[in-house]
């Protein structure tokens, strides 16, 4: 497999990269297809005979900005004209004569003048637009008042975002990035957060992921200028990262200017649109009239301390909680027909992460019959089952983690004719992750006897085995405190850069426009390289815990009692020797103390995987008139090509033996590893006892000092290594055609049209040739020999494709120059996860064995785990309604609703493939019948309905004069999920399509502009999310108990406050997720209590920034 075809800015097609990739005579015919389309532009048909052209600029008075999409029109006509980003118009086909020009803009006091039109000939008209109730009547005042313009920067900004949605003929929601004041945060999930019908997945205070009505992030495609972007994930491990969504970590939005989210897909959009699409658009020059030069110098910690000196770090480090950020922005409209943009940023996090995440025990079906007896009878419960849960483990995840993101950008914008315009932006960013998991523990009471005689059930409490709502008394012997360092310690680097080229041309009645984009990710896990290792254990290992107790480095038996248990967590843990046979708990053991925990080895991951996205768009637009009506016809092609190599991630594994070179002895005592700098304390957010901090640098320096203490792991670590690396090539084809118009004169207009796409990929994964296979070869499965024999690396492929028409029309009807009627139609799909159809999650396993277990068992001969390369992707009829005011102060008021009726919904399952079409579903020879599979089908419908409204309005009509300059933005979403009865204990697994799926969704920001001060004050309430069903099945004797898995709601609250000291600075204070709110699971299982709901939550972290911003 090659990198995409697309190079840098389409400029380097003579590449042996693209050649191999995507042939060169092809790719020249593409570049040689755009330059000829351009230069042939000229000589298209001029306009008709007895008719001129109006051309002008339309801006803003006081400020001087260009106003894209302001409307122009010819009274008396349907003639129509929108500006552009620099706020240039042209009419062409203006009968001659005098004419009445008038100019509309949101939020702006509309405009008419008189131009005489001369046939054949071109009339300048200019407009300088401002608002009367907006900056009063003497707008050349308030032009000289700096502190007024940047009072009403905010204002503006949110009626040029509201002006684009008014405009658009597709239904789509816009917000400005400077309406909400200044945002410290260049992660852009920050700034689309605040769009109806968004929601954002967290990671700790970042923003990781964004989906669009409740469809997963897979599932959302986001865009910049319309273009696809690389991201290569920066998940520790390589199965978790295997799926196409775009990861926010490493991106920047310090120079987008505007963020969209289409919520009914157009011709040109990309059918991978199930839930809706976001487009952030870039800052322009030509929007500016003057060169602008802004900055932000701030400094941001979060809420574990105010203080100035140094505190906790990651990997057992000192540093200072406050964290200097900066943003600095150039924008020079060197001309009216060439400008740039650049802007550099660097912003710098450190956070907490706090999880808890305890197990519970709601016993059996047989358990539960036997306590409702017992309830019944009057008498007590001690022992678990459904009415007395036990909280079996108790976890807990406390680090800190730094985030730094470097970003910097250069657009640069020239019209080299009044026809012409072109455009080329490059981007670049590095994100760096240090992490250190110094606590990520277990402690483990033990499974209690599942028994229901009356020897177990009349157990008093405070015996082991028992427990109540604050107490669990562990099994004697059965416990153990882990260290569950698997992932501990990081330095992650990822590298992106971006390019993208367009240009279009307007010659009379024709548009053309071509654009390329090359974008490339890279992203690299360190460890040893840079002094430490990764952790003490690693997931699929047999390399034993760090830690005391059954399971761990330490074979001390151990008793582990959780006492005082809040909602959350134990506040108090208690350990006890155990020798075998003792009916009783023996003396305290200290878990707390190092020299009791013993290490149980070492394990070095680095890793390097990247991503590369190359994308070409070209479309022609010939302009008509039909009686009296403006009628469109465009027709494009679109062109995607993605690669992902995961080339490295290799893994090395060591047993700790000590200077005995006998593994589990006193001297692999843990002390020898702990942290110097990072001193024990209380969780900060839980208050869980003080947990010991681990070095991995510690362990890592005695590896250096004493290579022999170690004893190298070579089976495991081949093994492991094998497992993770992996390749993706996927290329994508659309030809689309599009009508667009208007009817009554003006009052109705539309859009519609179809699009073909047809995407395919391929893969390469590794194989798993399974243990038999092993056996067969004369080799001992688990030696180094025999792994060599069973797992290959990249010795796996998959392949898939899948094509289909996606028409779409909308009408918009203006009931009233401000109220709008837009209804809609688009048919979209979700394009199959790689994980579904080309590579597996893991390994893509063959095991010769018969099956002995689950519902195959001593029916299928073997089992094949794979992907199924004739997976659909789901597929969706969307309908669309909402009814728009447009206030004359510049907001929007709206309501609306959508359905979406799903078809070909995916599920997990596992199948006998007992016929010769099972096996040609999923590509495989006939050796492999009645062998079981675990894999994805298509499988039922769905349905996804819900309510919308929005309103974004400034209140200064309705207040008094002191309060004026308020500002409410607000939106609330109510949804709903039907059909799909996986959700709902039918078979197969829902896997994480709906995990964000929010029933309702409630933001609200206010904000505040006056003179000198401005404020925001926000918050987003995240309503309930169903997970899953998850209840306890039925016994031989006891029916079924109902149970599922939800996640509770939610809020978080953001606010921002400056106050201009001087004309060029201000002073800045912000704060996010003040409340400091957690995101919970919970599980319900009918007939258990309240307090044993509780199944996992991690703080999301609340983060405070101070500093100065300004402008000149």
């Amino acid at each position: 497999m090659t990198e995409p075809a697309l190079c840098v800015g389409l400029l380097n097609c003579s590449s042996k990269r693209l050649s191999r990739a995507l042939p060169g005579p092809l790719c020249y015919r593409l570049l040689i297809t755009l330059v000829a389309t351009l230069l042939a532009a000229p000589h298209l048909p001029a306009q008709a005979a007895g008719t001129g052209v109006i051309e002008g600029r339309v801006q803003n008075a006081v400020t001087g900005d260009n106003l894209n999409n302001a409307r122009v029109s010819v009274r008396g006509t349907n003639a129509v004209a929108l500006t552009d980003e620099a706020g240039y118009y042209r009419l062409a086909g203006v009968p001659a004569g005098d004419v009445g020009l008038r100019v509309f803009f949101t939020g702006l006091d509309e405009q008419e003048i008189k131009v005489t039109v001369t046939a054949g000939g071109t009339q300048t008209a200019d407009f300088k637009l401002t608002s009367v109730a907006r900056y009063g009547r003497d707008a050349d005042t308030m032009k000289l008042d700096k502190y007024v313009v940047q009072a009403t920067k905010e204002t503006n900004a949110a009626a040029i975002a509201v002006n684009e949605q008014r405009i658009a003929l597709g239904q789509k929601s816009v917000v400005s990035a400077d309406q909400f004041g200044t945002i410290p945060d260049a992660n852009p999930g920050e700034l689309m957060k605040w769009l109806p019908g968004v929601s954002v997945e967290y990671f700790a205070n970042n923003i990781v992921g964004v989906s669009v009505r409740g469809l997963d992030a897979v599932n959302t495609e986001i865009r910049f200028d319309g273009m696809p972007q690389a991201s290569a994930s920066t998940t520790t491990l390589g199965t978790s990262s295997r799926d196409r969504n775009f990861e926010m970590l490493g991106s920047s939005s310090a120079d987008i200017a505007r963020v969209e989210i289409r919520k009914l897909r157009t011709p040109e959009d990309s059918a991978n649109a199930l839930g809706g699409s976001i487009n952030l658009i870039r800052r322009t020059a030509f929007e500016y009239n003057k060169s602008v030069f802004t900055y932000n110098a701030l400094f941001s910690s979060d809420f574990e301390t105010f203080g100035l000196s140094e505190r906790d770090g990651p990997r057992d480090t000192k540093i200072v909680g406050w964290r200097p950020n900066l943003k600095l922005t150039w924008t020079d409209p060197v001309s009216k027909t060439f400008g740039y943009a650049i802007t550099v940023n660097h912003n710098d996090s450190l956070s907490q992460v706090h999880w808890s995440f305890p197990t519970v025990n709601f016993g059996n079906a047989d358990q539960a019959a036997a306590a409702q007896a017992r309830v019944a009878a009057g008498l007590p419960l001690t022992t678990a089952s459904v009415y007395n849960p036990q909280f079996r483990t108790e976890g807990l995840h406390d680090n800190p983690k730094q985030d730094i993101t470097d970003s910097a950008s250069v657009k640069f914008d020239w019209r080299p004719t009044s026809e012409l315009k072109l455009s080329y932006s490059l981007s670049g960013g590095r994100y760096q992750e240090r992490a250190g998991d110094d606590v990520r523990v277990n402690w483990n009471t033990g499974g209690p006897s599942s028994s229901v005689t009356d020897a177990v059930l009349n157990t008093p409490l405070g015996q082991p085995g028992t427990n109540d709502q604050h107490s669990v008394y562990g099994v004697l012997g059965a416990g153990n405190y882990v260290y569950d360092l698997r992932e501990a310690w990081r330095n992650g680097i990822k590298n992106t850069l971006a390019n993208v080229l367009s240009a279009e041309w307007r010659h009379g009645d024709w548009t053309l426009s071509a654009a390329g984009s090359y974008s490339t990710s890279k992203h690299v896990l360190r460890d040893t390289a840079d002094g430490f290792f990764g952790s003490t254990t690693l997931s699929g290992s047999t390399l034993p815990n760090t830690g005391i107790g059954s399971g761990t480095a330490n074979p001390q038996k151990i008793t582990v009692n959780l006492l005082n248990r809040d909602f959350t967590n134990a506040q108090t843990i208690n350990a006890y020797t155990y020798t075998t046979g003792d009916t009783a708990v023996g003396a305290p053991i200290n878990w707390q103390d190092l020299k009791n925990s013993y290490i149980g080895g070492a394990v070095s991951r680095p890793g390097s995987s990247h991503e590369s996205i190359g994308a070409l768009r070209f479309w022609a637009k010939r302009s008509f008139t039909l009686g009296r009506n403006p009628f469109n016809v465009r027709v494009g092609f679109d062109y995607d090509e993605q690669y992902r190599n995961v080339q490295q991630y290799d893994a090395k594994l060591w047993t700790f033996v000590g200077a005995d070179h006998i593994a589990g002895t006193a001297d692999d005592n843990a002390a020898q590893i702990a942290a110097v700098n990072v001193a024990p304390r209380r969780d900060a957010y839980y208050n869980f006892p003080a947990v010991p901090r681990l070095s991995m640098r510690q362990l890592y320096n005695l590896y250096v000092a004493h290579p022999d203490w170690f004893v190298y792991r070579d089976a495991e670590s081949y093994k492991l290594s094998n497992q993770e690396p992996y390749e993706i090539l996927e290329k994508k084809t659309a030809p689309w055609i599009e009508f667009t118009g208007t009817l009554l004169d003006n009052r109705l207009s539309y859009i519609g049209g179809v699009r073909y796409e047809k995407a395919a990929a391929s893969g390469l994964f590794a194989l798993d040739h399974g243990s038999r296979y092993v056996t067969n070869l004369g080799l001992v499965d688990g030696t180094l020999a025999g792994n060599m024999a069973r797992y290959v690396r990249k010795g796996g492929s998959g392949h898939g494709a899948n094509d289909g028409y996606f028409p779409s029309f909308e009408a918009n009807y203006n009931l009233r120059e401000n109220l709008i009627l837009r209804i809609g139609y688009a048919g979209t799909k979700a394009d199959n996860r790689f994980t579904r159809s080309i590579i597996p999650s893991g390994t893509s396993t063959i095991d010769l064995n018969p099956v002995t277990s689950g519902p195959f068992s001593g029916i299928a001969l073997g089992t094949v785990n794979r992907s199924n390369p004739n997976l659909k992707p789901w597929t969706a009829d969307n309908y669309e309604a909402h009814l728009e005011y447009y206030s004359a102060q510049g907001g929007v008021m709206s309501i609306g609703g959508y359905l979406k009726e799903i078809k070909d919904v995916q599920v997990q399952q596992t199948i006998l493939l007992d016929t010769p079409a099972k096996l040609a579903e999923l590509d495989l020879d006939p050796s492999y019948l009645n062998f079981q599979s675990a894999t994805w089908v298509n499988q039922g419908d769905g349905e996804i309905s819900g309510l919308e409204a929005e309103m974004r309005q400034p209140l200064d009509a309705w207040l008094p004069g002191f309060l004026r300059g308020l500002t409410f933005t607000g939106s609330a979403n109510v949804s709903h999920l039907a059909k799909f009865g996986y959700l709902h204990g039918g078979p197969g697994n829902v896997g994480t399509d709906f995990q964000n799926f929010y029933e309702k969704q409630f933001k609200a920001n206010a904000g505040y502009q006056r003179g000198k001060l401005g404020a925001n004050i926000g918050a987003i309430y995240y309503g309930r999310v169903f997970r899953q069903s998850d209840g306890i099945a039925a016994s031989a004797t006891n029916p079924a108990i109902i149970g599922y898995r939800y996640y509770p709601p939610y809020t978080t609250v953001d606010f921002n406050l400056e106050y201009a000291v001087t004309r060029w600075a201000k002073l800045f204070i912000s704060g996010r997720n003040v409340t400091n709110a957690q995101k919970t699971r919970y599980r319900v299982v009918q007939g258990a209590p309240a307090w044993s709901d509780f199944q996992i939550a991690n703080s999301l972290g609340a983060q405070y920034t101070a500093g100065i911003t300004g402008s000149f």
